[in-house]
């Protein structure tokens, strides 16, 4: 009776060591899956960081917009003035895609760049404009109360660009904004037009809360 007590308690503990031996085994399995993850790169289960992750705060527009202080206004957008480290192609399409962003703020009537060119190609007048006295002679012949215009530069990375509003009719500076975008060629396209954007029109803003 003693002899089959002592052979259960042996047998009992033995089935507890297999139990351990497999528990530790399948816990090595769930690891080397784990690693086998990220090794080969499972973005099904691996969160990815957040710096890859674009930056939304540059794509939303200013709050306030409704006190924007020209409201309503037709508006032509000519092409930046090329000030050095750029090309004026590159400043063209920059001065397309400013036309764009601009346009989804939905604050002024922009007249096409395609349509404003067509008009002062036939007058024999240059679309490109760095300067009130050119950007007001421009906004006489499209027949539109403000003209955007400015200039862009480029060292190394750091791309500037001035951007300013000239009321045609009196001939006078009514918002300027200059902004700087650290980046590749494309993004300043992509994003620094968006930010050239947005800092317009905050300075717009400013202007009408300090009127």
């Amino acid at each position: 009776m003693k002899s089959s007590k002592r052979f259960s308690f042996s047998r009992l503990r033995s089935w507890g060591a297999v139990v351990a031996v497999i528990g530790t085994l399948l816990s090595c399995c769930s690891c080397a899956v784990m690693f086998d993850e990220v090794m080969h790169g499972d973005t099904d289960t691996v969160a990815k960081p957040e710096l890859t992750k674009p930056s939304s705060r540059e794509e939303r527009l200013p709050p306030g917009l409704d006190r924007y202080p020209f409201k309503g206004s037709t508006v032509a957008v000519l092409t930046f003035d090329v000030r050095g480290g750029v090309s004026a192609n590159e400043v063209a399409t920059f001065a397309d895609r400013f036309e764009v962003e601009f346009a989804k703020a939905n604050v002024q009537r922009p007249v096409s760049r395609s349509k404003m060119k067509e008009v002062l190609d036939l007058q024999k007048f240059s679309a490109s404009c760095g300067n009130a006295e050119c950007a007001i002679e421009a906004g006489q012949l499209l027949n539109v109360e403000y003209m955007i215009y400015g200039s862009v530069s480029r060292i190394n990375r750091l791309s500037t660009v001035n951007v300013y509003m000239t009321s045609v009719e009196k001939g006078e500076v009514v918002v300027s904004a200059a902004v700087d975008y650290e980046g590749s060629p494309e993004g300043f396209i992509k994003n620094g037009a968006k930010r050239a954007v947005n800092a317009f029109l905050k300075s717009a803003l400013k202007k009408r809360a300090s009127e």
